[in-house]
């Protein structure tokens, strides 16, 4: 079948938009390539329609679990076999799964770049008939790239091990050093990188500084009502802000990673079924969503880079249509977004000290060997040594950048337990201790795997086929826990920290200063880029934002608050006044769309017009409902 073909079988459209149709088929080709995509362009496609037409499976590669199920989700309601693995997948289940993409007809595997280190997945992938790798978020590989993922490494030793098959880097967000990276590591050649334009006419860029950023909120939320995303840094702004906007009456949902997986596909369906209007999130949400009628995102907490900023805007106006992407900010919020910075790159020696505290806390002796995932309690540990719990977390991402530990945040951790004696020494247990027969036997048939390594469990499955409690299940284990006999990890709240490599001394952890200086220096200049945008208040914001990425541009948008600003200076107040009559007059008999206003009005030119709109709009003397205008009366 060809590309069109597919795309009209199974997404119901018959035109390719920009640039998909170059990269589906730069891929075809077997040309490892490289696709710099705007969000909202549909970069998913890309990868979906050459991996329907080549032989074998698909291998996306994705940092967000939330992305991958979705994706997963929506290829198999169009009856298309995917497989989804998950960090907290049980070993028979993964197994299972890899098995069905191994003899099965499943055409998509998605992974996160963690699940790249588990050595069944890798024995797996090296018998699977790969005929693609795309590599969502791609940016990632770099030091360089705005949300860097030390795991994102293990993709360069995957390509190794399937030299055949093509790979896909994509990302919306990179600048030229960034690209450079992401080829360099890759071998990508420049004739295989696609740019597309991060243009986009539709969006008004607006930065309002507001010493009561609240009120401002609620003046934007009541003037707007359409779909909108609250951005903010924190989980703690998160719920404050939705809390302070249900109380005055603008019903909102909040949507961060500490809430529940479950609860946050509820409260995502409710928003993008037009349920819920307002969602107040933290910087992930809305990715890979293909909801076209949001009209305003508002920055509540200023993004720490244009890169953040340009992937939250881009989540707006998908349909075309106009739309706003409006910055709150006061003079504190920079100085603290800078602190922030700082604070992510603890000195050296903080960093040593706070890994040795942490062995000491979780009790892992020196030489430990690796593989070793225990649960956290991060706050005891904060209140037992005085550091505060951002430290803590600022100096394990540096241990994660080193491949030392990782700290997993995740709620959703199972269970887990392994054998610690041999099969002769367990079975000579059984005989003079025969209470522990049958959960031993169970756990014997129901886990492979079971002496070599840690399973997953359900004390809930286990005590379904016992006929016990799961009190009781959890009692068994533990007493066999506490025999020695078995290593048993019950499931927890805390987050885990996972031992990398084997433990050693922290004086002979080798963590290089200067990498951990240039990174900062690099999160600081991509903050003062941001900053600069921000405090601009004379230049096209959109040509800003252009110009980042190294597009140019001569042609100001027009209706970003600067260039609003420099258009109203040439209307006289006698110009305006008389339009404005118009206009209500208009509006007092119907509610009436743009076009039906310039039918009506030949006393100024289009352009001029729409200025004149926009003043009577940030007046409050008009307000949008859809694509309608209507006038607000006094």
């Amino acid at each position: 079948m060809e590309p069109t073909d597919i795309l009209i079988k199974y997404w119901g459209h018959t035109n390719f938009r920009s640039k998909q149709k170059e990269v589906i088929f730069s891929i075809l080709n077997n040309q490892d390539t490289l696709a710099l995509l705007p969000v909202g362009i549909g970069k998913s496609v890309c990868f979906q329609i050459p991996a329907l037409i080549k032989d074998g499976l698909c291998l996306v590669i994705s940092p967000l679990v939330s992305l991958m199920r979705d994706q997963t989700k929506h290829l198999s309601s169009k009856g298309i076999k995917s497989v989804f693995i998950s960090s907290a997948i049980s070993r028979n289940q993964l197994d299972l799964d890899l098995t069905n993409c191994l003899y099965g007809n499943v055409k998509f595997l998605y992974l996160s770049p963690e699940i790249l280190n588990n050595q069944l997945v890798i024995k797996y992938i090296e018998k699977i008939n790969i005929n693609l790798i795309a590599i969502d978020e791609a940016h990632c590989i770099s030091d360089w790239g705005s949300s860097f993922r030390p795991s994102y490494r293990n993709i360069i030793k995957i390509k190794e091990l399937i030299p055949n098959a093509s790979i896909l880097a994509l990302t919306a967000t990179a600048t030229n050093k960034v690209v450079k990276d992401i080829q360099d590591n890759l071998n990508i050649k420049n004739q295989n990188v696609i740019k597309g334009s991060f243009k986009k006419d539709n969006i008004s860029h607006v930065v309002i500084k507001s010493n009561n950023k609240l009120e401002s909120l609620l003046k934007l939320l009541k003037k707007i009502k359409s779909s909108v995303i609250v951005y903010v840094n924190t989980r703690k702004a998160c719920k404050l802000i939705t809390e302070y906007l249900n109380k005055n009456n603008l019903p909102s949902e909040a949507y961060h990673g500490g809430i529940d997986q479950k609860i946050r596909e509820l409260i995502q369906d409710k928003w993008i079924n037009n349920l819920t209007r307002i969602m107040v999130a933290t910087h992930a949400f809305g990715m890979g969503i293909n909801k076209t009628d949001i009209r305003l995102i508002i920055h509540y907490d200023i993004p720490f880079s244009i890169e953040n900023y340009i992937q939250q805007s881009g989540r707006s106006g998908r349909d075309g249509k106009l739309a706003y992407s409006f910055t709150l900010f006061k003079k504190l919020d920079i100085d603290n977004n800078r602190q922030i910075i700082q604070e992510r790159y603890p000195k050296l020696n903080d960093v040593k000290k706070i890994y040795q505290k942490l062995m000491d806390f979780l009790q892992i002796p020196e030489n430990t060997n690796s593989n070793l995932s225990i649960p956290f309690n991060i706050i005891e540990f904060s209140k037992k040594y005085s550091i505060s719990i951002l430290k803590i977390y600022n100096v394990c991402k540096i241990l994660e950048n080193e491949d030392i530990i990782k700290l997993s945040q995740s709620n959703k951790t199972l269970s887990r337990i392994k054998i610690i004696i041999t099969r002769t020494e367990l079975y000579s247990f059984q005989i003079s201790n025969k209470k522990y027969d049958n959960i031993l036997n169970l756990l014997l048939r129901n886990y492979s795997g079971i002496f070599t390594d840690f399973t997953n469990i359900k004390e809930s499955e286990i005590s379904k086929k016992l006929y016990c409690s799961i009190e009781e299940v959890k009692k068994f284990l533990n007493q066999l826990h506490h025999q020695k006999l078995i290593h048993y990890i019950p499931k927890n709240k805390f987050p885990q920290i996972n031992l990398l490599g084997r433990r050693i001394d922290s004086e002979n952890i080798y963590i290089s200063e200067k990498n951990i200086q240039i990174k900062k220096d690099t999160d600081l200049a991509k903050f003062q880029k941001l900053t600069n945008y921000i405090e601009n208040n004379t230049d096209c914001r959109r040509n800003i934002l252009l110009e980042h990425f190294n597009e140019a541009n001569t042609e100001n948008c027009n209706i970003c608050d600067n260039c609003v600003q420099k258009n109203n200076k040439r209307i006289s107040n006698e110009v305006y006044e008389s339009t404005k009559q118009i206009i209500i007059q208009l509006l007092l008999e119907n509610e009436l769309s743009f076009e039906e206003i310039k039918q009506n009005i030949n006393i100024v030119d289009e352009k001029d017009l729409k200025q004149i709109i926009r003043r009577m709009f940030d007046a409050d003397i008009i307000e949008k409902l859809g694509n309608k205008l209507r006038y607000i009366k006094n």
